[in-house]
């Protein structure tokens, strides 16, 4: 997959994280979207995109949070969650908030963006 029509949100507070994926998904010929907490996020007018990249302990409203927000306002896709943390609690929630993946950080970009052509081919053949 070369990204042509695949639309990335980043949502991360971490400004080298947020702004390293954002960059290899770009250059690698993606749409993409960051965002630095999930308010920002939610308050845009971005529709579902191809594939969210949230991660799970952000400032203010967490991933699995924003997620649920999401699934609200029927603007829920395919997710995958990035983290540096390991509680039990908050990788629970995760994987039962419907993400598709839950990847710890440090976050290998080349792997990320295996994971999302996974993703996008599945969502595509189930459509």
């Amino acid at each position: 997959m070369s990204g042509l029509s695949e639309t990335i949100v980043i949502v991360d507070d971490d400004d080298g994280v947020r702004n390293s994926l954002h960059t290899f998904f770009e250059v690698s010929g993606y749409s993409v979207y960051s965002f630095e907490n999930a308010e920002e996020y939610l308050q845009s007018e971005l529709l579902t995109p191809s594939c969210l990249v949230i991660d799970l302990e952000l400032h203010g409203l967490n991933g699995v949070a924003a997620m649920e927000i999401l699934q609200e306002q029927n603007r829920f896709g395919p997710t995958i969650v990035i983290t540096g943390t390991y509680r039990n609690d908050l990788m629970l929630a995760a994987e039962k908030s419907a993400a598709l993946a839950v990847i710890a950080k440090p976050v290998d970009p080349q792997i990320l963006e295996a994971k999302i052509t996974e993703i996008v081919m599945q969502t595509e053949i189930a459509m």
